[in-house]
């Protein structure tokens, strides 16, 4: 008990102390051949990346800004989803806004990519939040799981030789 007791405070600590992440989801479709693999390319490009943190008026660097956004294609059909992560919900939506208004206006620059439209515009950010009695609960039922593990261990490791009177006073009760 004293062992789950333990884990499940150690289990609250670690929900209280990681952090909380923000995140706002975007879809694009971008018509062409291999549209959304060079709208990637152009994500990642500096002056694209400059420009959004411009327009974002965010204190952020090109490496920062990287770790921010995660673009996949999804599915072979022009689809691209973009999800912008941050620590509080205003840098998320102000980046994500950022990115709404400079990614379509480069890529219709580029005659492959043509015309790139936001089928799913920038929603309220979401919270990635760690539940605490969730995790208290896990804590608990798995320190109590493995000290029971380790004391089953034990006692089935245990091959100490006992008097034959210890012996006797076991079996007798």
């Amino acid at each position: 008990l004293l062992a789950g007791l333990l884990a499940a405070l150690m289990a609250t600590s670690a929900a209280m102390i990681l952090p909380r992440s923000y995140e706002v989801e975007l879809l694009f479709y971008a018509g062409g051949n291999d549209a959304v693999d060079r709208c990637l390319i152009l994500l990642e490009s500096k002056t694209v990346q400059d420009k959004i943190i411009e327009k974002a008026a965010l204190p952020l660097e090109r490496e920062e800004l990287r770790e921010h956004l995660k673009a996949t294609p999804e599915g072979e059909i022009g689809f691209m989803e973009l999800t912008v992560c941050a620590e509080d919900a205003d840098t998320a939506m102000t980046l994500a806004a950022a990115v709404e208004e400079v990614l379509p206006h480069y890529a219709e620059q580029i005659q492959e990519i043509g015309t790139l439209q936001i089928i799913d515009p920038a929603e309220p950010a979401e919270i990635n939040d760690y539940s605490l009695p969730l995790w208290t609960l896990a804590g608990a039922l798995m320190g109590i799981f493995a000290s029971t593990a380790m004391v089953l261990l034990m006692a089935q490791t245990d091959h100490h030789i006992r008097k034959e009177e210890a012996a006797m006073i076991a079996y007798d009760a």
